[in-house]
């Protein structure tokens, strides 16, 4: 029972150190303080066609940039990510 007490009296001066009132919201700014709001400007360039392309799922976009690389590195690319796609060289192997 002394090692109860002991962690009952250790944990009411932790609360006790941080009180409520420490943890209130920070006071509003005074009124001669400037804020600024930063917008970004919208760009109008389109987008590449290796980054968004419709034919295929998105989650095949590095996959299929692998195979347009080489075939070394689209094999590289299935041995490393095997366990997280499933992917099979012959799915995306260039045809010969």
């Amino acid at each position: 029972m002394p090692a109860r007490l002991a962690f009952v009296s250790l944990s009411a001066a932790f609360l006790g150190a941080f009180s409520i009132g420490a943890m209130a919201a920070p006071a509003a700014p005074e009124a001669d303080t400037t804020i600024l709001v930063a917008q970004a400007s919208a760009s109008s360039a389109p987008m590449s066609s290796s980054v968004a392309d419709v034919d295929y799922p998105p989650e095949q976009a590095r996959v299929r940039a692998a195979a347009k690389e080489s075939p070394q590195a689209l094999r590289l690319y299935i041995q490393r990510t095997r366990n997280i796609h499933q992917f099979q060289y012959k799915d995306f192997a260039p045809k010969s």
